[in-house]
């Protein structure tokens, strides 16, 4: 702000867009970045529902990919595509786990909102880091 001292504090490359009934987002770090840069990265890809089964719309699934340091296994980035089940909310989620430099182990224990009709008892974000501690 005019006068201020406020700083920048940095993006993490964020990103969504919906194409007919389809939505894709990104942020962070992808394998072919962590290839070019030469980070040692492992992935974790599954798919999920966004909320609970027994919901009208329990057949929406989302593909969500997250890449992580091999070594210190910190978040470098993921992709999520799904209908119209929650892709923003978890992009969201993903781009202030990647913004804090948070590990894959950090973001399942995160406390997200439970409810039936928003969410599954684990998040699909929660579903691809256990999946991604089991290795």
């Amino acid at each position: 702000m005019a006068g201020g001292d406020a700083k920048f504090a940095g993006v993490v490359g964020t990103a969504i867009v919906k194409v007919f009934d389809r939505t894709i987002a990104r942020s962070g770090l992808g394998e072919r970045d962590c290839e070019a840069l030469g980070i040692p990265y492992q992935v974790v890809l599954i798919k999920a529902r966004p909320v609970s089964h027994y919901y009208p719309w329990e057949d929406e699934i989302l593909t969500i990919k997250l890449c992580y340091h091999k070594d210190n296994r910190k978040l470098l980035g993921g992709q999520i595509a799904g209908g119209l089940g929650g892709v923003d909310k978890r992009i969201d989620v993903l781009a202030t786990a990647l913004f804090h430099e948070m590990t894959i182990d950090e973001l399942q224990a995160l406390d997200l909102a439970y409810a039936p009709p928003y969410n599954s008892v684990w998040d699909p974000l929660q579903q691809a880091s256990t999946v991604a501690q089991r290795g």
